[in-house]
This record gives C-alpha cells, structure tokens and sequence, in this order.
C-alpha cells in the first residue's frame, strides 16, 4: 500500500485484510482476501457492502468503543426519516464520532464514522 491510503486501504489495514494472489486461479491478478465477510474481490467494498463493513463496527465495539446507529421517527408504523451513527469510548477519554443522515445513505453514514474513528485511533496510538 503506498503512503496515502484510501480509506478503505485504512480499514483494510486494521481488519487484516490481505492483498495477494488467490492459489485456485491461475491468473497473477491480486485479490483481496477478507475472511471476516467470507469473500475474495479485485476491490475493497467497505464503503458499500453491509458484509464487508459490519465486521468493522463489530471490531470496534470488541475494543470497548460504543456504537449506536438510531434511526428516528421511533414510532413503530411511521417511515424512517433520519439517522444517527455514533462511535463513542466507554470511558470519558475518547472521541464522540457522530454524523446525521437520511435512511437512504444509512451504509455511508456508517462508513465515514468508521474512517473518522480509525484515523483518530491511528493518531493517537490506540
């Protein structure tokens, strides 16, 4: 990976994700190998499949970070109008990662919190 990575390169790197060639094709193309979503691909789908990216919001909640996605209005018939994702630390000295956004861009609300809290976490050598 270079030195700038994209950000799904940045969530790749801290879930494991291998760039290699896969054994049972005979072609010299790299793959990405990402076991926790069970999958080989030519890309990384972070930012677009709820495979790849809830394994990530899984690790994050393991490392004692809460993780809250609401949706609003509450009532049990009405449409969803809005979302709100959340990553926060358990304890009082961590970030408070949150963003708003319709239901429709639920998985890239998710994903750009995910990036955020990575970042912060690289910086400050969590």
């Amino acid at each position: 990976m270079s030195e700038h990575k994209t950000d799904n390169e940045l969530i790749a790197e801290m879930m494991g994700v291998k760039h290699k060639q896969d054994p049972f094709v005979k072609s010299k193309k790299l793959f990405w190998h990402y076991k926790e979503a069970y999958s080989m691909s030519e890309s990384l789908n972070f930012d677009t499949s709820w495979d790849w990216l809830m394994p990530v919001v899984e690790k994050i909640a393991k490392l004692n970070y809460g993780v809250s996605i609401t949706t609003w209005p509450k009532e049990w018939d009405a449409p969803i109008v809005g979302v709100q994702v959340m990553i926060h630390d358990n304890g009082d000295d961590g970030p408070v990662i949150e963003r708003h956004s319709e239901p429709e861009q639920m998985i890239t609300s998710i994903y750009k919190v995910v990036v955020e809290f990575i970042k912060w976490y690289n910086e400050n050598g969590k």
